[in-house]
């Protein structure tokens, strides 16, 4: 049996935390997509990345 490693856990948080903004901003690009217009879904878009590309970068 293994001992649980905070850092491990932290990471594992930090991932969950990552994947739910991912999904939550793909799900809103979608909706822009379907009922906004195209600067909507720009707006969005750049959200997006600016959420979730730093944690990858770092």
């Amino acid at each position: 049996m293994q001992a649980s490693i905070p850092r491990e856990d932290i990471m594992l948080a930090g991932k969950r935390i990552l994947y739910s903004q991912l999904m939550l901003g793909l799900m809103f690009i979608l909706y822009e997509i379907l009922f906004g217009d195209r600067l909507d879904i720009l707006s969005a878009s750049i959200g997006v990345v600016i959420a979730v590309v730093p944690p990858f970068i770092a």
